[in-house]
């Protein structure tokens, strides 16, 4: 039987195991969120791919988006109570990030000679004889008029410093788990980079000031065989922790990793109160996530893929 695994289960596997361990493996899931950071990023993207798809007009389509977000908060069917303090705000903020961003567009002319090849896809491959399906789903795929050379675009939005998140990003195992799953699927396509648009989320729109940064993640072609084989070592360490579980404490195997990453982690009150009453921690748990994160997951196993040989 296979797993699933994406480059978000890598992340988390490497960031701290006992967040795997209640995310991933537990599949615990917070409420989706109406407002605040993940809402406002999240509304930003289903801007960017009905314009992307469909040639949609992106500030319709966010009004639309933040109109139905508004109705829910003013039905009283939000999860939160204090979601009608937050909602009008974050409408300007997300507005604000379609706005910076066609601006930048208009002025750059970043799309331009470039061709739509793919819009929000969900794409797997098996790897380790198929005991794992590596699984990713690209933002945007676009490809080169003149020469056909496609690129792979990740969208981020973004309310702590750029310099920051683009050294994250250029650790980050997402673009290479994409560039590695399309290279086996389709040999044929010449995906020359993989890249990133991060918007900054602004309150108020400076003059003169750039909110939109793109930048390609350096030395793609070149790392992407040696990449994968790591990639591939870590989906074996998770097997093996997985297969442990039934002769090991868990609490020994899905450690916690404090750092900075703590401060906006979804589990932080749990994973405190555990360190100290594990039995509240796991009432807490209970009380306040549900199953679900894993909707994601929908598996396409059944679909028919090549199972590459990397002997």
């Amino acid at each position: 039987m296979s797993i699933i695994i994406t480059h978000s289960d890598i992340a988390a596997f490497l960031k701290c195991r006992r967040q795997w361990r209640w995310s991933w493996l537990e599949d615990r899931n917070p409420p989706e969120p109406v407002t605040g950071y993940f809402a406002v990023g999240h509304r930003v993207h289903k801007v960017l791919d009905g314009f992307y798809s469909g040639g949609g007009d992106p500030f319709e389509i966010h009004e639309k988006l933040a109109a139905e977000a508004i109705e829910l908060v003013e039905s009283g069917n939000s999860p939160n109570r204090w979601d009608s303090q937050h909602i009008y705000d974050d409408v300007v903020v997300s507005r604000n990030c379609v706005l910076v961003y066609f601006d930048w567009m208009e002025r750059t002319g970043a799309d331009h000679g470039m061709l739509t090849a793919g819009v929000e896809e969900t794409i797997e491959v098996p790897i380790l004889g198929g005991d794992v399906i590596l699984r990713g789903k690209t933002d945007l795929r676009q490809q080169w008029e003149d020469t056909g050379y496609q690129t792979i675009t990740d969208y981020k939005t973004t309310g702590r410093p750029v310099s920051q998140l683009e050294v994250e990003l250029e650790k980050s195992y997402q673009g290479y788990v994409y560039r590695c799953i399309l290279a086996i699927l389709h040999p044929e396509l010449h995906i020359t980079a993989t890249r990133y648009r991060i918007i900054e989320k602004p309150k108020k729109i400076k003059p003169g000031r750039e909110y939109v940064h793109q930048f390609d993640v350096p030395g793609m072609l070149r790392a992407t065989p040696n990449v994968f084989r790591q990639i591939e070592g870590i989906c074996v360490e998770i097997l093996s922790v997985i297969d442990r579980l039934g002769s090991m404490h868990p609490d020994a195997l899905m450690y916690p990793t404090p750092g900075e990453h703590c401060t906006w982690c979804a589990f932080r009150n749990p994973c405190l109160i555990t360190n100290q009453d594990p039995a509240a921690g796991e009432e807490m748990l209970d009380d306040l996530f549900a199953p679900g994160r894993h909707r994601r997951y929908e598996t396409l196993a059944s679909l028919p893929h090549p199972v590459p040989d990397h002997s």
